[in-house]
């Protein structure tokens, strides 16, 4: 049995962790780890298997150990913080290591890591060490259909909880080396304009990055060019080891072994300190840890092929850390590395034939074909992770990658040095300068190539994952065979299957009702025949940089270009509360063609269609909208918006819905005494997330929905949905949807019926999309 196939098995064994639906017990992991034990002689890959399934289910189990101590109330804890702290308006929030923990009155080691947020404002910096008395919450986060995945990358990050600081003590005030260099830079690069981008670059600090930097990295497929990762480190370790090695042969000239040791010593020295710069993040660490791989073999004179180093430094780095398999960086760093690590041998073996500007043509023509690699492998998991491919990440790869990887960050790790030697040199200054220049050209660059309308493709599950597959065969034949005939073939079976399944027919369905995961909010969509209605924005809100999002922006329109939706016929504001209408000005920006119908005559100047009594006819769909007799408005007890709500029913003459905003048991009855008002319907959205002020008997009863959908936020402080909305609608046999615990819920009105499906059940059924409280925390 050769090593690669024991790795082969134990990997598989690992990378079971992304498709479980649940956590198994310890138990379980123990039983298998004992018949791994039994097996191994006679069945060594079955053994090498099982070895890394068990391993991997301690490992998890291990990992949620301290959350039962740390849903207690007020939990007192001892550690240290261990990111760049964020100091928004109303709060700092920052990313903490314990050291100890309290559990009975004694103090208990603890490695468990939490994020957290201190409110007010607190002079924070990296490494200093607290004691705390918190409150704390299950990691959790909104789950949609092209949105991005907060609780994966929490936990990928190693977080198994979130918390809220009560009171605190300082132990000790002294930042780390790392906080000090923050801070030099942050009064160095004050007045340029892509400061957050030369953070980044320099000590993988990307906390300043706006929504809209986020979209145009994502739309270009340049987002790895600003994470230190492992493209960041192989290229520092060659540019170190190029640097380096004239120096060590002039000295150790004849002593060629020796330099050669030399040489990847203080390279690897130099990586250890970028990693550090860095935080030792997750990329930046997994690239350091195949270096040192790699390395180590050759002090020790082993030669290793391609293919046994790749397999020993994803099993060592999984053994490390199994949750960061859960990370895109770890397999954006670790197919960069190995992609980089076989141009540069192979580049090494076929360059010792040739020599003058052939070797310098060759090198370039090598430097092209990592190139087009790495962008292959890029759109492999970009249609694996994000269910969608920037398809012109190869144009602006090939045109940022160089500028950034041989000019810009070059230019910024210098500068770093000259400030880690003289704190606000002149040298440094000007480089910084002549960096933010060269960025401000670029990004002029990336923005013209994101307007283009085909630089994002969103495709479907069946097509992403058969693409996907053999993009990633591509890279692999690529590697492996070392072909270029490999290249040319494969190129041309991605093109040919990447049109082919642009012509597949999709699900057949009349129309579909989807209520998007905005937390305490609404957002609705209908979409039929590739156009769209979209009923409430969600809400606007102040992000950690104190930047001011929606709903829209991180959401609604992520989801509308999954399904590739590119027409919204109208935008429905059932009333103008911040719930519902915070993202309306972005949708209107985005779709200004868009009819809108509110309760509102006028909106900062725009004119929208009232919904008092208005019936529309849109694709075979009847559009029934209502709205409150203004006498009636008038009365006091209607002095919120609530009660203005718009009404909005949707009927195809078989299958109806029902949306009331958040109207309240007073506007139900005169809807329910009104002559002629249409309320059946089969799926209703729960009036005003559960409150108990609504979903009056007589309106449930009336209504007589198959399926009710409450839009709410987990673990809010209403409680909604409140007890007695839910034992109403169990009692008129309603099935109750919740976005709080399904996220995303998508109906599909066929010609049998309704179909339901979630994101949390459905779409992405596996254990780290769940529930991950494990009944330790109370609603």
């Amino acid at each position: 049995m050769t090593m690669e196939r024991l790795l082969i098995g134990f990997i598989i064994g690992l990378l079971s962790l992304m498709f479980w639906p649940s956590i198994p017990a310890w138990w379980l992991g123990a039983c298998l780890l004992t018949i791994c034990v039994i097996v191994v002689k006679t069945r060594p890959f079955l053994a090498s298997c099982l070895f890394g399934l068990s391993y991997c289910i301690l490992a998890i189990n291990h990992h949620f150990n301290d959350l039962e101590q740390l849903s207690k109330a007020n939990s007192s804890i001892i550690g240290h913080i261990i990111s760049l702290p964020v100091q928004g308006k109303y709060h700092n929030r920052f990313y903490f290591k314990l050291t100890h923990l309290f559990v009975q009155g004694k103090k208990v080691r603890s490695n468990s890591k939490l994020l957290l947020v201190w409110p007010g404002e607190h002079r924070l910096s990296q490494g200093q060490q607290l004691k705390l008395s918190i409150v704390t919450r299950p990691l959790h986060d909104l789950a949609n259909q092209g949105g991005f995945n907060g609780q994966k990358w929490q936990l990928s990050k190693g977080i198994i909880a979130t918390g809220k600081v009560l009171n605190a003590e300082i132990l000790s005030k002294e930042m780390d080396f790392r906080g000090a260099i923050a801070v030099t830079l942050q009064h160095q690069l004050a007045t340029l304009d892509n400061q957050r981008f030369i953070r980044a670059l320099s000590i993988g600090d990307k906390q300043l990055f706006s929504q809209q930097d986020w979209q145009l990295l994502s739309k270009t497929g340049t987002s790895h060019l600003f994470a230190i990762s492992g493209l960041h480190l192989s290229i520092v370790a060659m540019l170190c080891a190029l640097l380096i090695s004239g120096l060590v042969r002039l000295l150790f000239g004849h002593h060629v072994l020796l330099a050669r040791r030399i040489t990847l010593v203080t390279a690897l020295v130099i990586c250890t300190g970028y990693s550090y710069l860095a935080g030792f993040s997750l990329p930046t660490l997994r690239a350091l840890l195949m270096l040192c791989i790699a390395g180590v073999f050759f002090m020790a004179g082993q030669r290793l092929r391609l293919s046994q180093m790749l397999l020993l430094s994803f099993a060592v780095l999984l053994v490390i850390d199994p949750l960061s398999m859960l990370s895109l960086g770890f397999w954006l760093s670790f197919c960069a590395v190995a992609i980089i690590f076989s141009f540069v041998s192979r580049g090494r073996r076929q360059s010792i034939k040739l020599s003058g500007w052939q070797k310098l043509r060759y090198w370039c023509q090598q430097l092209i074909m990592m190139q087009l690699m790495l962008s292959v492998g890029m759109v492999a998991l970009q249609l694996m992770f994000f269910e969608g491919s920037a398809l012109l990440a190869p144009l602006a790869n090939i045109i940022a990658v160089p500028l950034v990887s041989l000019i810009i960050l070059p230019l910024c790790l210098l500068a770093l040095f000259g400030l880690i030697l003289a704190p606000n040199n002149s040298l440094s200054a000007v480089l910084y300068k002549i960096v933010d220049w060269l960025l401000s050209q670029l990004f002029v660059v990336l923005r013209a190539i994101s307007d283009i309308d085909i630089s994002w493709l969103a495709l479907g599950e069946p097509v992403m994952v058969l693409v996907a597959l053999l993009a990633l065969a591509l890279v692999l034949l690529t590697l492996f065979l070392q072909r270029m005939t490999s290249l040319m073939i494969g190129g041309f079976c991605l093109v040919i299957v990447t049109v082919s399944c642009l012509f597949i027919p999709e699900k057949q369905v009349n129309w579909q009702v989807h209520f998007l995961d905005v937390g305490h909010g609404n957002a609705a969509i209908i979409i039929k025949n590739g156009q769209a209605i979209i009923i409430d924005s969600a809400r606007s809100y102040l992000n950690s940089n104190d930047q001011l999002v929606s709903g829209a922006d991180n959401i609604i329109l992520p989801f509308l270009n999954r399904h590739g939706i590119k027409t919204v016929s109208f935008l429905v504001i059932t009333h103008q509360d911040n719930d519902h209408n915070g993202g309306m000005r972005t949708l209107l920006a985005h779709f200004p063609k868009a009819r809108l119908i509110t309760n509102v005559p006028a909106i900062d100047g725009l004119i929208p269609i009232s919904c008092d009594q208005l019936s529309l006819k849109w694709q075979q769909l009847r559009l029934t909208f209502s709205a409150l007799n203004p006498k009636y408005s008038a009365r006091a007890w209607s002095k919120s918006q609530n009660n203005n709500s718009c009404l909005l029913h949707i009927d195809d003459g078989r299958h109806s819905a029902l949306f009331v905003g958040d109207i309240e048991k007073p506007a139900e009855k005169y809807y329910l005494q009104r002559a002629g008002q249409r309320l059946h319907a089969d799926i209703l959205q729960v009036a005003h997330h559960g409150s108990k002020t609504s979903s009056s008997n007589a309106f449930i009863k009336r209504v007589a929905p198959q399926v009710a959908v409450v839009s709410g936020a987990r673990f809010n402080q209403w409680q909604f949905p409140r007890q007695s909305v839910i034992s109403t609608l169990e009692k008129h046999h309603v099935q109750i949807k919740n976005t709080a615990i399904d996220g995303q819920i998508s109906i599909f009105i066929t010609q049998q019926g309704l179909e339901i499906y979630t994101v949390r059940e459905n779409y992405a059924p596996f254990w780290y999309n769940r529930d991950l409280s494990f009944g330790h925390f109370q609603r």
